[in-house]
């Protein structure tokens, strides 16, 4: 008798047999294979390559806007024409009306017309009818009236000469159709001025958005300009500062020495004063201009708070000072 132990392994790998037979076998269909050749390419072959491909996309855009645009034009043409037709129609089915209606004369105009007709009924006379025969005696030269206005002829009335009435209905329906074509031409007048004004408005509200655009571009791009000429100032100032601060350490000498026994150390704001002036003279001296004085104490180098008039601005205020400085560099470089 076999063990369990023995048997176990069997049925476990006969089902598993089993069970991995009722599932489709997956295997791979394809590869994805890319070639280095592309890699390998020249930079100026590639940029060529890619130059031919986006004017190729623009020829295909520019392509596809020219059928858009023509297509937009036969479709403004159908319309134009349908509307020209519609408006033909109409004005001719009025004019139809119009001309149904029977023309309301005037009255001395109709009395006018009956005088004429009558007249022309009158001067116009059927033919004369033919001589009796001659009568024997027995006979009986008279007949009954009844008889008589039996075989009496009815007078031919000669046809009225209406070329005059044919020429006023001709002259009222044409004056209609005249109305009515104005009418129309008044309408599309006025329609095409409300297009136009239309047009006007909306182009008037576009160049507004325009123009507040505009400034508010120019306007931040000043404040732009200010504040990167701000910036270089500053900059500028803190170079020729450090610079300044560099040759007194370098050169402390006797100068630091007599400057530690009067114990009058140089403030902070006399060394700002001597970099401006410093900066100030760099400038004027690359353009070869005199800068413009800043009181009535002398010229521009003569101005300081030191040597100026007690009733100067600047006299003893050395901040005013600082900033007609600053001010007179952030104007240069603005021009």
């Amino acid at each position: 008798m076999a063990s369990p132990r023995g048997t176990s392994p069997r049925r476990g790998a006969l089902g598993s047999r089993v069970l991995a037979e009722r599932n489709q076998a997956a295997a791979a269909v394809g590869v994805w294979v890319e070639s280095g050749l592309e890699l390998w390419k020249h930079p100026g072959e590639q940029a060529s390559h890619t130059e031919r491909l986006l004017q190729e996309q623009q020829r295909r855009c520019e392509l596809r806007l020219q059928l858009f645009q023509e297509d937009v034009r036969h479709r403004v043409a159908q319309h134009q024409r349908l509307r020209r037709q519609t408006t033909t129609a109409q004005v001719l089915s009025a004019s139809k009306a119009e001309g149904s209606v029977p023309c309301d004369w005037p009255p001395q105009d109709r009395e006018q017309r009956a005088a004429c007709s009558v007249r022309q009924r009158l001067a116009c006379p059927g033919p004369l009818p033919p001589p009796p025969p001659q009568l024997s005696d027995h006979q009986s030269p008279e007949r009954p009236v009844s008889e008589r206005r039996c075989s009496r002829r009815s007078r031919i009335l000669w046809p009225i000469d209406n070329s005059e009435e044919l020429r006023r209905e001709r002259q009222a329906q044409i004056l209609t159709q005249r109305r009515l074509f104005l009418s129309k031409d008044r309408q599309m007048v006025k329609e095409t001025e409300e297009q136009r004004q239309h047009f006007l408005k909306t182009a008037s509200l576009k160049a507004e958005k325009e123009r507040v655009r505009l400034e508010a571009e120019s306007r931040l791009r000043q404040e732009r300009v200010q504040a990167a000429a701000l910036q270089r100032l500053q900059q500028r100032e803190q170079q020729i500062y450090d610079k300044l601060r560099l040759e007194e350490v370098e050169g402390g000498g006797a100068e630091a020495g007599d400057r530690q026994r009067s114990h009058t150390p140089v403030s902070k704001t006399t060394r700002q004063v001597q970099a401006l002036r410093a900066q100030v003279r760099e400038l004027f001296s690359g353009s070869g201009s005199e800068p413009p004085p800043l009181c009535c104490c002398g010229s521009f180098w003569d101005s300081h708070p030191d040597t100026c008039a007690n009733n100067c601005v600047f006299h003893h205020d050395t901040q005013a000072y600082v900033q007609a400085l600053q001010t007179v560099l952030q104007s240069w470089a603005l021009l």
